[in-house]
């Protein structure tokens, strides 16, 4: 009998502990759920696929952060995704956590593009991202070596008027955006191997086969890989995007090969200015150098961060203008003012033309580089807002939620650039209700140059012609929408007439 009560004790001490470990594990698992960013359902496999899908995943986000707040979790295609929606929660994530959502995913655009994950924008946070952060920042795209290269700036945007002037003969209809994006090129193309261009025939042949080899690399970039959301349908490359990504890295560098063995052949003498080629084959710090790859991959940054960032950076704020005429005459009417009408229009000018600066603001607030920033990963478990982020997170900070964040902006989707008269707010990355170009250790390295290239070039073609619609159109009927890709570049491209306002000697038409 005693031994069957102690049994039976044993036997309850056991099924009373069993109870309490349970409830302890729930309990640990639900204040584990509890301390996670609150977010829509998450199904087995396809995650919050149903809340958010493909396309336009900055409103998906946008609107989950009315409904759960503006740090939202979710799962995508099995990985954690944090999408964080105000100017608050992103000053979190890019300055004050910085050093912990540094991190990048492994992508396949990484391992092709950026020539084993060299270049900046698919880099992991290490050594080598530091390294190449430091040359660009300090060597490449700082103030001083911009101001150096003014005159190639000077000479490509005047180009540009005359291209626009010859297209425009006779009033008819244009597509404004090719002329930018080839004086954009060629303004980069000068800064990256200009000492030799266009003196070289292979340079000269590079050059026009890197705008061939970008514009197939944009179309390949505009689709939606189902790999991005899905991983495990990776190995299968079903839409070819992998394939044709693999064959487009290859002709950019059999260019960047030419360049860099024409650089070689012909190094720079003491006489010589330098480009950027010839500072990356002579950088040796401490017998630290950089490979060839290395070198493809830094080109392949400062081709696409450059030009995409610039040219539609133009592209969007004639849109609005062509919507707004008012505005378009006040802009040209302070232009006027400073500059007059006998002579062309300089980057020096720029320091008084607060109008046009508000102008550019207001466009970049709307229409970013990029409504989501690439995933900021985070190595380890990390914290923001007080909630838990799980490790290996990919933490997109939703430009498009901070644009409209109501602590920040009224009447946040209509294109007020009166707003931004007066005001001290910039965009180097230090105000957070406005980071067009991001902030932090992954800013874009190219915003020094767009900062000074957009508002010239806008500036150039506002004080050279007037512009207008095609007869058949009104301005309701221009299309304000992006495609929402890893760039945000117009759905459709901007079709317009432009005429020249001014004397044909004041920019030598």
């Amino acid at each position: 009998m005693a031994w069957t009560m102690s049994i039976s004790l044993q036997a309850g001490g056991l099924i009373l502990i069993t109870i309490l470990l349970i409830r302890l594990m729930k309990n640990h698992l639900a204040g584990g759920r509890r301390r996670l960013p609150p977010g829509p359902i998450n199904l087995p496999v396809i995650g919050a696929f149903l809340s958010v899908g493909f396309r336009k995943r900055h409103l998906a986000f946008f609107n989950l952060a009315k409904r759960y707040g503006p740090v939202v979790y979710m799962k995508l295609g099995g990985a954690d995704v944090v999408a964080v929606n105000s100017a608050e929660t992103a000053m979190e994530v890019l300055k004050i956590h910085d050093a912990e959502f540094s991190g990048r995913p492994e992508h396949m655009a990484g391992e092709h593009i950026g020539f084993g994950y060299l270049g900046l924008d698919f880099c992991p946070y290490n050594a080598h991202f530091r390294k190449v952060r430091k040359v660009i920042n300090s060597e490449l795209l700082c103030q001083p070596k911009l101001n150096e290269m003014a005159y190639i700036r000077r000479e490509e945007v005047l180009s540009l008027v005359a291209t626009v002037a010859a297209n425009c003969r006779g009033g008819a209809p244009f597509n404004v955006r090719s002329p930018i994006d080839d004086t954009v090129t060629n303004i980069i193309g000068r800064m990256m191997f200009g000492r030799l261009h266009p003196a070289s025939r292979k340079l000269a042949e590079a050059v026009r086969d890197l705008k061939t080899v970008r514009r197939d690399a944009v179309e390949v970039e505009k689709q939606s890989n189902i790999a991005d959301m899905f991983p495990q349908l990776a190995r299968f490359d079903l839409q070819r995007i992998e394939a044709n990504t693999m064959k487009i890295a290859k002709r950019f560098g059999l260019i960047y090969e030419i360049v860099v063995q024409e650089h070689k052949i012909n190094p720079a003498t003491q006489n010589d200015r330098k480009d950027f080629i010839d500072f990356l084959l002579g950088y040796n710090e401490g017998g630290d150098t950089f490979s060839e790859n290395a070198i493809k991959a830094m080109l392949n940054d400062m081709l696409f961060g450059g030009i995409d960032t610039v040219a539609m950076s133009v592209e969007w704020p004639l849109a609005e203008l062509l919507r707004h005429p008012q505005k378009l005459v006040r802009a040209q009417q302070e232009i006027d003012g400073i500059v007059g009408k006998d002579r062309p229009l300089e980057e020096s000018d720029l320091d008084h033309l607060p109008y046009l600066h508000a102008i550019v603001k207001e466009s970049l607030r709307l229409y970013p580089i990029t409504y989501l920033t690439p995933p900021h990963v985070n190595e380890h478990e990390a914290e923001l807002f007080g909630y838990r982020i799980p490790a290996h997170s990919n933490v997109y900070v939703n430009l498009y939620g901070v644009a409209h964040d109501p602590s920040y902006w009224q009447n946040a989707d209509e294109f007020q650039p009166e707003r931004f008269l007066g005001s001290d707010v910039n965009m180097s990355g230090t105000h957070f209700q406005l980071i067009p170009f991001s902030s932090g250790r992954r800013r874009c390295p190219a915003v020094l140059f767009s900062l000074l290239q957009v508002p010239y070039t806008l500036a150039v073609l506002l004080h050279a012609f007037d512009w207008t619609l095609p007869a058949t159109m009104s301005p309701k009927d221009i299309v304000m929408e992006g495609r929402h890709g890893a760039a945000n570049d117009k759905l459709q491209s901007l079709i317009i007439c432009a005429k020249s306002r001014l004397p044909a000697q004041t920019y030598n038409l």
